[in-house]
């Protein structure tokens, strides 16, 4: 099936005109669905599940964390760029990590098309300079006992920068389903990562 607004498509004498060339332009965009994926959401996985840490309420009851990301994680953390001048927040993994991290699950729209590949995306950099081919496994798990079907990006460097996974379309499952991300970072002993969104591309069926 082709993509809606797909350039490859349009015949030659369209493709002369240069209003209606636009027309298809703006097509592609609107073929193109987004889900956020919260990096507030996050949680460290430890013996391939969610971790039962122990927090002391203020009632002194013991509960589970399950593995949210707070301040003062052992492996990862939730924090502030600065908490006085600069209040974006990111995902912190720290030097030496080489944990799992997963998303909350993403119940797949009913517009998805899935004949056609889709993206996972991060915005994400190292915090120094010293690691220089560090990756992220980005692992994606469809339905329910389906196999895994990500892949990792390529090296993150000291830079903010978009970094993303293609999903072939013959992993893709049909409307409705779910997805689950994990996040696996390679090995980076000097250098935390930084993470600071996510998201995910896919392409909108064509009705």
């Amino acid at each position: 099936m082709s993509k809606i607004g797909d350039k490859s498509t349009m015949p030659s004498w369209l493709a002369s005109e240069g209003w209606k060339s636009d027309v298809y332009d703006i097509l592609k965009n609107l073929g193109t669905g987004y889900i956020p994926l919260d990096i507030f959401g996050l949680r460290a996985i430890a013996s391939n599940d969610f971790q039962n840490e122990t927090v002391v309420s203020t009632g002194g009851s013991e509960k589970a964390s399950g593995g949210i990301l707070a301040s003062l994680g052992a492996i990862g953390s939730l924090n502030r760029v600065n908490g006085a001048t600069d209040k974006a927040a990111r995902v912190v993994l720290k030097n030496g990590t080489t944990g799992e991290f997963q998303f909350p699950t993403v119940a797949l729209p009913p517009n998805i098309d899935d004949g056609e590949d889709l993206t996972i995306n991060l915005l994400a950099r190292m915090a120094g300079s010293s690691d220089t081919t560090t990756v992220i496994d980005v692992q994606a798990f469809f339905g329910v006992g389906d196999t895994e079907c990500g892949g990792n990006t390529s090296a993150l460097t000291a830079t903010i920068a978009k970094k993303s996974v293609t999903i072939a379309a013959a992993d893709v499952l049909a409307y409705p389903n779910v997805l689950n991300i994990m996040l696996v970072p390679g090995t980076h002993a000097t250098d935390a990562i930084w993470i600071y969104g996510a998201w995910i591309e896919y392409v909108i069926k064509a009705v």
